[in-house]
Order: C-alpha cells, then structure tokens, then sequence
C-alpha cells in the first residue's frame, strides 16, 4: 500500500554519486529508518535533479528524523556534505500561503540541537512545525533559535509558560515573539542577513497602553521563514500525472527492499 505524503521528507543538496542506496544507507547510520527514497530527475536527460523524496512509516518518525539530522554531516559524504531536510506536502503550496506563529527562544545552552528544541516544545503543544537552532558560518549554535507553531493560541501561550522555562539545556530559557520578515525585506537565502536577524527592540507594552499586566518581551523576525520557504514548493507527485508543476523532473522510485551495506 502506498505511504502518505505526509510521512515523507524532501531532501536536497544531493550529489551527483548518490543514489538511492546511498541516501537510504545514510539514514540507517545515523539511527533512522526510512521505507523507501524517490529521486527526482531531469525527464528529458535523465540527470539527477538534486533532490529526492524520503518515505517513513509514519509522520512522526518523518519529523523526528527532520529535526534530528537537519544540518548535520550526512555519512559518507567527503567532502562533508549536510543533511537538508524538509516535510514534503501531498500537493502544491506557493511559500507565504500558510500563516505563521513563530517564538524566539534564547540564553540556550550550546549542546541544544534543533531535535532538543522540538521535542521541548512539541512535548507540550501540538501543533508544533519546525524548530531551528540559529548556526554561525562555522556550525556552531549562536544561543538561540526560532520555534514556529500552527495555532495562534499556543505560540501565546508559549510565550508566557515557556519563558524562564529549566530542562532545556543547562540554563533558564528566554522568549520572545517573532514575526515572519516583511516580504521586502526577505533575503535569497538564510545567512545573508547580518543584522541580528531583524531584532525590533521592546514591544511597547507600558501601563498607558494597557492595563493588562504583560512581560516586556522583545519582538525578534523570524529568518527560519526564508530558510523554509527557500524549500517549500515541492511535493511527491506520482509518475503518473500529467501535470508537471515541478519542472522537467520524475520521480525515479525504488521497488526493491533495502538493506543496510
């Protein structure tokens, strides 16, 4: 029977040596358990097109493999390349169409992964999308991150019961807001903007505004919203629709059971 889109991945960066078995093998090392992979290619030369489709069993182990290996050295790889991984939808969605709630979550320790973040968070809402530790240009966690929500309600609530929050890491965590970057304002891809990722300063909150008793939080833009659209837009389209919204690309599915080499 065939797998729900929703429990698959889109993987990108891919290189021109790895197939199927390499990208299936890959995963297996580092713990996870795909079903099967579809590489995607180019219909008219046959060429590998850069990306491909990773089918799991469920959509929770497709998530937690996202969030686990995103970023991370993919084995076998020299030189290193790293593991670029998204949920792939089950049909087309243009970037921007879908409404985003995002937290800034800071003072976080350097041993907390993009897969700790998540699992914080998603262990106490459900509606949790993406975690994204921010990197510097070396690899290393810049001490904060960006956790984005599907419900309004929880991201608020997030911001109050999560502030202060101890057994993420080895310190008290801070949060804030976050706001998707102005449409103007968004950069090609993540890491071109310098300036401290669109921080806003304090959002007004004084006593003359409101009566309501609020935190001073800081209002942050949220850069994973150009690291995600950058790869939204794909989907697992079978071989069999006549529709091509994805360019001159097939997908090159696997038939045979895999085994680790």
């Amino acid at each position: 029977m065939a797998s729900s889109a929703h429990c698959q991945l889109w993987m990108g960066s891919l290189q021109s040596y790895m197939t199927e078995n390499f990208i299936i093998a890959a995963f297996r090392n580092m713990g996870e358990n795909p079903i099967t992979v579809r590489l995607m290619r180019n219909k008219y030369t046959g060429e590998p097109a850069g990306y491909c489709f990773v089918n799991f069993a469920t959509d929770e182990q497709a998530t937690d493999a996202m969030h686990k290996l995103n970023g991370k050295p993919i084995p076998g790889t020299n030189p290193i390349v790293r593991f670029r991984l998204n949920i792939a939808s089950n049909s087309y969605k243009l970037p921007g169409n879908e409404r985003v709630f995002s937290i800034w979550v800071g003072d976080l320790s350097s041993d907390v992964d993009d897969y700790q973040l998540y699992k914080a968070f998603s262990s106490k809402y459900t509606s949790i999308k993406t975690a994204k530790i921010i990197l510097d240009s070396s690899g290393f966690s810049k001490g904060y991150g960006f956790v984005r929500f599907g419900m309004e309600n929880e991201q608020k609530s997030a911001l109050y019961d999560m502030n202060g929050y101890i057994g993420l890491g080895t310190k008290p965590i801070k949060i804030c807001n976050a706001v998707p970057k102005p449409k103007n304002e968004l950069v090609v891809a993540l890491g071109t903007n310098t300036n401290n990722y669109g921080y806003r300063g304090a959002v007004n909150t004084s006593a003359s505004t409101s009566n309501v008793s609020m935190p001073n939080y800081c209002q942050y833009y949220d850069p994973t919203t150009t690291y995600w659209h950058a790869w939204q837009g794909y989907y697992d389209q079978p071989v069999s629709t006549p529709v091509d919204v994805t360019g001159a690309y097939y997908q090159q599915s696997m038939t045979q059971p895999h085994s680790n080499p």
